[in-house]
């Protein structure tokens, strides 16, 4: 009998502990989540590294195997800024200029236009509607500043765009094709970068290849004061609306009530630590 009231002891004291321990665990986790959710743009960033990652786990195996993979290169313009781009892959069949994109909801754009929207699903009322800079245009830019920088080191290799979504979000009106360009997400990237394979010969031998990465290699190895500027000077230039309190890209919201019901306006996400709230046409910060 002693002996089963000492073994009952002791399994009393392990659940005790355990319990103790999971929910000091489950606090600590709680309060990590919190505070990286009063900051979108950590959010953001994590999951747009997040969905970079993805891609570029996938890339080798879709590529031809002499192919160099290159990521995250910063490419001097002539006005001393930088761009940077994501993903480069040379390969015997040109240049693939991957512009990595992590969404979630419903995303609707065309070419032209300057602007493409995400719609995100609310329980409370209408979708919350987030607006991002055209990723054709974005992806544009960068092949003009490559080329730029490539022909000054006496390459002129073909430049392919393409532009991959590797969320969860659902491309409802956007065009799959855009002259010089493609759009699809990182589930049927294996059938665009296949096709693209098929359609064009290869042209960059293993000796060209390294030659352009070889010219790459400074912007491959940008350091850490390099990236800092590259990212002072895209918040200076950012036409994207900041919260004036507390920086936060200001994200749409319509009223449900009140006077202004049905109205647009932009608003704080970091509701409700932040209240800050401004008409939708008042000039950008």
């Amino acid at each position: 009998m002693s002996t089963f009231i000492l073994i009952f002891l002791i399994l009393g004291i392990v659940l005790v502990v355990a319990f103790r321990f999971g929910k000091s665990g489950r606090r600590f986790t709680a309060r990590a989540s919190a505070a990286l959710d009063d900051d979108p743009e950590a959010v953001a960033a994590q999951k747009g590294a997040e969905g970079e990652e993805r891609l570029a786990t996938r890339l080798p195996d879709l590529l031809p195997p002499e192919s160099i993979i290159l990521r995250n290169l910063l490419i001097p313009k002539h006005d001393c800024t930088t761009t940077e781009l994501d993903l480069l892959a040379i390969t015997p069949n040109g240049l693939f200029l991957i512009e990595s994109k992590c969404f979630s909801g419903w995303i609707f754009g065309d070419v032209a236009g300057e602007h493409w929207t995400q719609s995100l699903p609310s329980r409370s009322g209408p979708a919350v509607k987030n607006q991002f800079l055209n990723p054709i245009r974005q992806n544009a830019s960068h092949v003009r500043h490559l080329q730029t920088y490539l022909q000054e080191r006496g390459h002129t290799p073909p430049i392919h765009s393409v532009i991959v979504f590797t969320g969860t979000a659902q491309l409802k009106s956007t065009p799959a094709y855009a002259p010089g360009h493609v759009i699809t997400t990182l589930r049927h990237l294996p059938h665009v970068l296949a096709a693209i394979l098929a359609t064009h010969p290869a042209t960059l031998g293993q000796d060209r290849i390294r030659a352009i990465a070889d010219a790459l290699s400074s912007a491959a190895h940008a350091t850490d004061d390099d990236r800092a500027r590259h990212v002072e000077a895209l918040h200076a230039q950012s036409a994207v609306p900041r919260c004036p309190r507390c920086g936060a890209i200001l994200v749409q919201r319509t009223a449900t009530k009140g006077p202004n019901a049905g109205q647009t306006f932009l608003a704080c996400p970091r509701y409700p630590q932040c209240r800050h709230t401004q008409p939708l046409d008042l000039p950008e910060n």
